[in-house]
């Protein structure tokens, strides 16, 4: 029996450049999980709109509130009604706040838009503008959608521009063997991502691997402190990163894991409760029946606990297989 959970981390810095200038952090990033979703949502403010900070906010907040919502009818729905859904969505939700910031013009809130959304086997993918999309599988990292740059290489395409459908990329499909997704901004494709030869740095997959061996507290120091920073250090622009993970261990080996990744995987915070929890699911896995109440009434025997932690560490290892 394998326990697979999918987790997020995300981060963003702002440019040298709009520091030096007063000018707030334009990119914005937020990822979402529970325990039917995962969903990552980035988007990098136009530099030329006084209120593309706000518009970027609107884009990946308004995502992860659609996503969680309605994933099945998007999943199932045909691509330009859903990109007309999203793209509407989005501008009725800027349209709300144009009052509040003395703002008459859509085009002040400019942003590109990145997303990657999962639910069971399940992913929608959706890119509008630079920044990239890659995927984890087999230990490496893949390119999926990449940056997409206007008549110059400083200009690109927003979610609020008139027809931008041309330029929605979407991607549906089954997630099968991949490991994990990577956003970023064009700040973080300026180090990650050579667009000469279409390639990704080896720093991406390095990111991943850090996912694999650190625990939630430890990653997102990483994330912030080690990669962010330094990567804000080789431009002068706003940078953000976002990435899904997906654990997937044997059972039979989680007890040997770092305690920090079997509190993100498992969802317990306590020793106490990890240990419970370890014991509760092999002993139930080891159970052969198709009464399931006599297989909680055989875990309680074996185990010496309570039924009331072993019905509870079941329903939630039946959560994570």
């Amino acid at each position: 029996m394998n326990i697979k959970r999918w987790v997020g981390e995300c981060s963003k810095i702002q440019g040298s450049l709009h520091k030096k200038k007063g000018i707030p952090c334009q990119d914005n990033v937020c990822c979402y999980v529970d325990k039917s979703n995962a969903i990552l949502s980035l988007s990098d403010g136009a530099g030329s709109c006084r209120l593309s900070n706000v518009g970027s906010k609107i884009a990946t907040k308004t995502i992860i509130k659609l996503m969680k919502s309605n994933f099945d009818n998007f999943y199932t729905m045909e691509a330009l009604q859903f990109k007309e859904f999203i793209i509407s969505s989005l501008l009725d939700e800027i349209n709300n706040v144009c009052e509040k910031y003395n703002s008459s013009s859509i085009k002040d809130f400019s942003a590109t838009l990145l997303f990657v959304a999962i639910k069971d086997n399940n992913f929608i993918i959706g890119h509008i503008g630079d920044g990239l999309i890659a995927y984890y599988k087999n230990g490496a990292v893949r390119l999926l959608s990449e940056p997409e740059n206007g008549e110059t290489s400083n200009t690109t395409y927003f979610f609020t521009m008139p027809n931008v459908y041309n330029h929605f990329r979407l991607f549906k499909g089954h997630v099968n063997e991949v490991e994990g997704f990577i956003v970023m901004s064009d700040g973080g494709t300026n180090s990650l991502y050579k667009k000469a030869t279409k390639s990704l740095a080896l720093a991406n997959t390095k990111i991943f691997q850090a996912k694999a061996r650190l625990g939630k507290s430890d990653f997102k120091k990483f994330l912030q402190d080690d990669l962010i920073r330094k990567l804000s250090e080789r431009t002068t622009d706003d940078c953000s990163i976002g990435i899904l993970y997906r654990h997937n261990y044997d059972l039979n080996t989680m007890k040997d894991k770092d305690l920090d990744i079997l509190k993100e995987v498992i969802g317990i915070n306590d020793e106490k409760g990890i240990v419970n929890f370890l014991l509760i699911a092999k002993e139930y896995n080891k159970t052969v029946s198709t009464n399931n109440k006599l297989r909680i009434d055989t875990v309680v025997k074996n185990t010496g606990k309570k039924k009331k932690i072993v019905k509870k560490h079941i329903k939630r290892l039946q959560l994570l297989y």
